[in-house]
């Protein structure tokens, strides 16, 4: 079972993580107690969410980069949701966009690691960070994770 721990902030007025690993590991310690860990895999985001102007919308990681660069702003990791996060102002709008990078996927395969999942599956390849497949996978490499990237 692929659990899609993801979007767990969508609505257009309240920016929030896409995944939050403190909600990420509430969301898989309640399936715990019915299904066995070695049935179950971490869903991972691998896009951003874009907060500005009353909505929300979805793109790529090299976006989100690139939205860094036009305002000059400074993407920050957000230490409760271990998530990186970029806060700009322009034009007079207020922008917020979460998303995922390699450190953050390398701790949510740690997550998946701990609490002895069958693995983790990810969504949307192709719209993650290129570090991903050489540093944030570096977790998935231990002997610990039992089933890998499904």
């Amino acid at each position: 079972l692929s659990v899609m721990t993801y979007d767990q902030y969508t609505s257009p007025n309240a920016p929030g993580p896409v995944a939050g690993i403190a909600w990420m590991e509430a969301c898989m310690r309640k399936l715990l107690e019915t299904i066995p860990a070695s049935k179950l895999t971490l869903g991972v985001p691998l896009y951003h969410r874009h907060w500005t102007a009353g909505r929300v919308s979805t793109g790529s990681w090299m976006e989100a980069q690139e939205w860094s660069w036009k305002a000059k702003a400074g993407i920050v990791n957000d230490s409760l949701h271990e998530e990186p996060v970029l806060r700009f102002r322009t034009a007079g709008v207020d922008h917020e966009i979460w998303f995922q990078n390699a450190g953050s996927v390398r701790r949510r395969i740690q997550l998946a690691q701990q609490l002895k999942l069958r693995g983790f599956s990810a969504w949307r390849i192709g719209q993650e960070d290129p570090s991903v497949w050489t540093e944030g996978l570096s977790a998935w490499r231990t002997p610990a994770m039992k089933g890998g990237a499904q």
